[in-house]
């Protein structure tokens, strides 16, 4: 009989839940896995049959007993530059990023069914999570975008951690998403369905939210929704643990931000061989890594999109300007990171 995965070791990763069953899919995983990963999902070169189940009552009695969360949160508004910023911030084993958990994206899609005890399961994959790989160590959390719209609820699950909120123009938004066709079509739409449910933005439109929103339509509702989501977690910081960085100021001074992110996070170890990190993640494809993608090679495909896609762009502009914008809330106080 295989022995149960040590809940105590962070190597021991809550990988996913499994609703039906109540049991946790909790994956071994190294620093190496971890760091190389765009996402720690399959692209780990794993999937849920290398996880040992753990049943949910088992969890849960080790879980709640530990007070620990994440330390650090980057959320994003998808497709400007979080998971570069995750990687240059990603110093192990004294700060380690997790990029984009499956475990948290599978609570966002139970809490649109306004399941009763996801705030329970939430607090429990915060504390795995958030276990350090050092004594002094600390670990930020990458959500998904999909995950913003649990933001409060993390927020008030992990008390002491800071957070950064990532986020590009909406014109860089839609740049991005049309990069990223015909493949992302699906992805964007989604985005749309799952995070215009529940805001005001939603009632203001008068949308039911399962709309079936075209291309347009749902690239600037999903940008408006994630907004409005930073509007309400800036005004209700009370704390004074969130400040915003725009993708164009991270790109325009990668060493500067990433020092400054780091600094605000509270991840020292970050802050060792940051100039030489930064530079070598900068020079490639966050997502392939193989791959040379400087900021001359992202200016170049940046101009190319904008002249194949310019009058798609300027009508999802006009169209946002005219349908969504005197509806959409967006922060009043930036909380602008300092670079």
């Amino acid at each position: 009989m295989t022995a149960p995965p040590d809940l105590a070791d962070p190597a021991n990763l809550p990988f996913d839940y499994d609703d039906a069953r109540d049991e946790w899919l909790v994956m071994p995983v190294t620093l190496d896995q971890i760091g190389n990963a765009p996402f720690l999902d399959q692209r780990m070169g794993v999937g849920p049959d290398d996880a040992q189940r753990v049943r949910g009552d088992v969890v849960a009695v080790h879980a709640d007993a530990w007070p620990g969360a994440p330390s650090a949160f980057l959320f994003h508004t998808a497709f400007c530059g979080s998971t570069l910023l995750a990687r240059a911030l990603h110093a192990p084993p004294g700060a380690v990023a997790l990029k984009e958990p499956v475990v948290l994206t599978t609570l966002t899609r139970l809490s649109l069914a306004h399941s009763t005890h996801v705030d329970a399961l939430l607090r429990r994959a915060l504390a795995l999570l958030g276990r350090a790989w050092s004594a002094d160590g600390g670990v930020l959390v990458k959500p998904t975008n999909l995950v913003n719209r649990l933001m409060p609820q993390i927020l008030a699950s992990a008390p002491e951690s800071r957070a950064i909120l990532l986020y590009a123009s909406l014109r860089e938004f839609l740049v991005s998403c049309f990069k990223k066709l015909p493949e992302a079509e699906v992805a964007v739409r989604w985005m749309a369905q799952v995070l215009i449910r529940d805001t005001r933005l939603q009632r203001e439109l008068g949308l039911r939210g399962d709309e079936p929103f075209n291309l347009v339509e749902s690239c600037v509702l999903t940008y408006y929704a994630q907004l409005e989501i930073y509007a309400d977690a800036l005004e209700r910081d009370d704390g004074d643990r969130l400040r915003t960085l725009d993708m164009r100021a991270m790109l325009a001074q990668p060493a500067a931000a990433v020092a400054a992110c780091a600094t605000w996070l509270r991840l020292p170890a970050a802050l060792e061989g940051l100039d030489a990190r930064v530079a070598n993640e900068f020079a490639r494809d966050s997502k392939q890594s193989a791959r040379a993608f400087d900021s001359g090679i992202r200016e170049r495909e940046k101009a190319e999109l904008e002249t194949r896609y310019g009058p798609v762009i300027e009508q999802a502009l006009e169209w946002s300007r005219n349908a969504v914008e005197p509806f959409a809330r967006v922060p009043r106080d930036w909380k602008a990171l300092d670079i």
